[in-house]
């Protein structure tokens, strides 16, 4: 069973810092997730994974910051089973697309409404690569950069 830890890390007080999340299951999967997340160090209960009891802070911003860190866990959680349904070699770089993919579905349909797993080409990918591909000459490809 894997577990998923929320922890912060930093030297400098008073300055906000990100949460960090550390998934491991069993002796050979031990991967730490980044997150956006950002709370005072003084505010923050390692051994509870949340927002401290008596630190006095408004009460919607401590609700909205320890539901966030449930939430990012449960996403970590279910990236995690899509990747070893899927039978995949388990990176931290993979499982940050998981977790990119579970919570921006829409970011990962091609064209044809097909699921893919490479995020959609921007305007100006797409362009280079037409240029990279066409078949014409390198006066046009030139005509076309301009």
């Amino acid at each position: 069973m894997a577990s998923i830890k929320a922890f912060i890390r930093t030297e400098k007080k008073n300055k906000t810092t990100k949460v960090r999340f550390r998934l491991r299951d069993g002796m050979s999967i031990d991967l730490y997730i980044p997150s956006k997340i950002e709370i005072n160090p003084d505010h923050w209960d390692n051994k509870k994974e949340c927002v401290k009891a008596k630190v006095v802070i408004a009460p919607c911003l401590r609700n909205e910051i320890d539901t966030s860190v449930r939430e990012f866990k449960n996403i970590i959680s279910l990236a995690y089973k899509k990747l070893i349904e899927a039978n995949d070699t388990i990176t931290s770089k993979k499982l940050l697309l998981y977790i990119d993919k579970v919570k921006l579905p829409g970011k990962y349909i091609n064209a044809k409404g097909e699921e893919t797993m490479n995020e959609r080409l921007t305007f100006f990918e797409v362009y280079d690569k037409f240029i990279a591909e066409s078949k014409c000459s390198p006066h046009r490809k030139q005509v076309y950069l301009t």
